[in-house]
This record gives structure tokens, sequence and C-alpha cells, in this order.
């Protein structure tokens, strides 16, 4: 863990680890593929597909879609929720 580039602080952890993969987005269909890397929930993924499969669209009807789905899905103060909604609010401002 020295050289990891996520927080130390296990409390900071998913949101960090959040910011870092947001970083890492370059488009909508690479916000898809790292979102399928932090769920094996099959109706999130099944939802992801979905998604994936109306690409290219517009993007206030992407974001609008990302957005319900996180809501739905990733509201709790869990570590996976937490990072995820740092990693689509990050994205979010970066595209």
């Amino acid at each position: 863990m020295r050289n990891s580039h996520y927080k130390k602080s296990w409390d900071e952890r998913p949101k960090s680890i959040g910011e870092w993969y947001a970083n890492q987005v370059r488009s909508s269909m690479d916000i898809i593929s790292i979102l399928k890397r932090f769920t094996s929930n099959y109706e999130v993924n099944a939802e992801l597909n979905l998604l994936e499969r109306t690409l290219p669209m517009n993007k206030s009807v992407f974001w609008s879609k990302l957005k319900a789905m996180c809501l739905c899905y990733f509201t709790g103060d869990d570590d996976i929720s937490v990072a995820i909604n740092v990693f689509c609010c990050r994205s979010w401002q970066r595209l």
C-alpha cells in the first residue's frame, strides 16, 4: 500500500477510489465499462448493458439514465455506493 494512489485512511478510501477511476474516463463508454467493474449486481449490469447498446445518445439523456440508475441502486453510505457516486459525479464534471 506504500505506493498506492488511494488514501491511506480506510474512511477516505471509497471516495478516493471513485476519484481515481473518474480521472481515467475519456468517454461515456469508459464510464459504463468502469461501472461494470464496481458491481456484480445482475440488475445493475443489465441496465449498463442496455445503456451501452443505446450509445451514442444525447449526453443529457445518458446522464439522466445514469443518475436514475445511481438513485435506484446506490443511495446508501456503504463503500460501493460512495465510490460509485463520487465516480459518477467526477466523471460528469470531466465530460
